[in-house]
């Protein structure tokens, strides 16, 4: 009886190894779960769509990987993935691997912000193999607040969500900040063209749908 336990362990460590090699886990340490509840209690969330692990998909070297328990931990710009209660690893790193969850495909993607360079998960828009529009989220810390007065309420740390869209064009080997109004964005464009296209289509490029369907235009008459 104990052999055959013994063997039942060894089999699930060996499957467990072999799932581990296949996504590429090994260069996404394991998680320490015990300090992975820092922020609990906190307002908020720190994960993309709550704490909620979900079934996702990883592409990796052309293959996909289907029903994956996933997570994308967007306060420390990692994906989580969980192999058993207490096996999380990060998602690989590499620039071949990217994440589907809760719908959004996910690139790690290099990309510059207030003049510095850094690398970050991004959730595309719209992509082909030249360009990109991209959706940054990030999340906003506030410690907590002592109340001044005795009329007013102690404030408990939170999170609040942030969104920042990002453009990456062919021939760039980086990703930048797109403009935060229809009319910086066409000039960020230049192209009269396009200028015509938001005018007839009565766009505002403030909305995320009308963001799409200006970058899907700009994309066919570039091809």
């Amino acid at each position: 009886m104990r052999k055959i336990i013994l063997l039942l362990c060894i089999l699930a460590c060996t499957l467990l190894q072999a799932q581990i090699d296949q996504y590429g886990y090994q260069n996404g340490p394991l998680i320490d779960t015990k300090s992975s509840n820092e922020f609990a209690g906190l307002e908020g969330s720190i994960y993309l769509n709550g704490d909620e692990f979900t079934k996702g998909k990883i592409f990796a070297d052309g293959k996909v990987y289907d029903n994956v328990d996933l997570r994308y931990n967007i306060y420390k710009d990692y994906i989580e993935i969980k192999m058993s209660e207490s096996e999380i690893y990060k998602g690989s790193t590499k620039p071949n691997y990217a994440y589907e969850i809760h719908g959004k495909k996910l690139y790690l993607v290099d990309y510059q912000d207030k003049n510095e360079k850094k690398t970050g998960y991004m959730v595309c828009l719209f992509c082909t193999a030249d360009d990109m529009l991209l959706n940054k989220y990030t999340k906003i810390y506030y410690p907590p607040e002592k109340a001044n007065t005795g009329y007013q309420k102690d404030k408990p740390a939170k999170f609040s969500d942030n969104e920042d869209y990002f453009i990456k064009l062919k021939g760039s080997s980086y990703a930048i900040p797109l403009e935060s109004n229809t009319k910086k964005i066409l000039k960020q464009f230049d192209n009269k063209q396009l200028d015509k296209f938001v005018k007839e289509k009565k766009l505002n490029l403030k909305k995320e749908d009308d963001l799409i369907t200006f970058f899907k235009y700009y994309v066919n008459i570039n091809q």
